[in-house]
């Protein structure tokens, strides 16, 4: 798995994701998500650097009155609606837990 972080080109409303110069391998195309922190281009599952979303089906209790809500859901919906309609660039941004490339 890649792992990247997600910004968006103010000029152009892209999503694109930085580097660090000595890691500049990058990946450019339409995304899938597959949960808040974690998308996929060209069958390249990639987990977005600097953030640690909760999983799709990860649900919360709320601290006022206890009630569980689909926290994950939310999550997963909210990086959908970023990368909606959009070729993404993500940029090697450093290696994972596991020696697997973070992207940017």
């Amino acid at each position: 798995m890649l792992i990247a972080s997600v910004m968006f080109a103010a000029s152009l409303g892209t999503p694109t994701l930085l580097a660090t110069p000595a890691l500049a391998e990058s990946i450019t195309g339409p995304a899938t998500v597959t949960d808040g922190d974690t998308i996929k281009i060209d069958g390249h599952r990639i987990r977005i650097h600097g953030i640690d979303a909760l999983e799709q089906k990860q649900p919360c209790t709320s601290y006022t009155n206890g009630d569980e809500w689909p926290c994950g859901s939310v999550a997963t919906a909210f990086m959908s609606h970023l990368v909606a309609n959009q070729s993404v660039t993500c940029e090697q941004r450093d290696l994972g837990r596991y020696g697997r490339i973070a992207k940017a």
